[in-house]
């Protein structure tokens, strides 16, 4: 005789039905998104730093293979924006910016390369000018520690080209780049508003290029500012964001990144020309 087969019964789980939420049917998200403008952003001038790009000279790092930090296809002369893995042309093609905030500083450095150690809004007053007897060009501001000083132009701007929106980078211009940031701001001195007035920083686009140099200490590049054409009205979005990004910096809500002075350290006085030779 057959022995009875026992059936298994399995209790069906009601299924609920997609709720408007999880389908988004009926969620109006610019209403979420303005109910929670804001939410979990730093407002921290800590927390808000604009990372720097850099004009790669022969021994930047990413140049180099034998480097952790060497990007593929990454030579001297070339734009690398920080944190990314990308490098961008820079004698060609250059990067088409919006300059939004400009500012001086003094940057501190350990002797021989050691790395960087402090950004001053001042030169130290404790800072002493040390000119090599046997090459009167070979100039410093030291400090007593033995420390390096070196001026610095700092340069917050909008970058139009490379990304899909515009986004902002600071670019840091010393040693003999401090020569390029003084002919830069020239140009930007001449712009004018149609009712004849001084322009604001912002108020054009300007390509930056860069240009080989040389001496008898070796060779180098540096940067070339041109003009490329004023705003207009299909740039209201480009202007907004460039004069935000200039109230942030000039009241403290957006700061230099530090860190990233190091970040690049062949490129800072890659020629060794004093700031007061150029």
């Amino acid at each position: 005789m057959a022995k009875p087969t026992t059936k298994k019964v399995v209790a069906k789980v009601p299924v609920k039905a997609a709720t408007a939420v999880s389908t988004g049917s009926n969620v109006d998200v610019d209403m979420l998104l303005e109910q929670y403008a804001g939410a979990g952003v730093s407002t921290d001038a800590a927390d808000n730093t604009i990372p720097f790009i850099y004009l790669l000279q022969s021994l930047s790092p990413v140049t180099l293979k034998q480097k952790p930090e060497y990007i593929k296809g990454a030579e001297a002369g070339m734009i690398w924006p920080r944190g990314e893995r990308v490098v961008w042309d820079g004698e060609d093609e250059g990067i088409n910016v919006v300059p939004c905030h400009f500012a001086k500083c003094w940057v501190e450095w350990l002797p021989n390369r050691g790395g960087f150690v402090a950004r001053h809004n001042d030169k130290p007053k404790e800072a002493e000018l040390k000119v090599n007897p046997n090459d009167k060009k070979d100039r410093r501001w030291v400090m007593p520690n033995g420390n390096s000083v070196s001026e610095s132009k700092e340069w917050a701007v909008l970058v139009l080209d490379k990304q899909d929106n515009p986004l902002p980078y600071v670019i840091a211009m010393s040693g003999s780049n401090l020569k390029a940031s003084n002919d830069w701001m020239a140009l930007i001195n001449r712009k004018m508003t149609k009712k004849g007035n001084p322009a604001g920083l912002f108020a054009n686009i300007y390509n930056l290029k860069t240009v080989p140099r040389s001496n008898d200490k070796g060779d180098w590049y540096m940067w070339f500012a041109e003009d490329v054409r004023p705003l207009d009205d299909g740039d209201v979005h480009i202007l907004q964001e460039a004069i935000r990004i200039h109230k942030a910096f000039k009241g403290g809500d957006l700061k230099v990144a530090e860190a990233d002075y190091s970040g690049n350290l062949a490129s800072e006085e890659e020629e060794d020309t004093d700031s007061s030779l150029v």
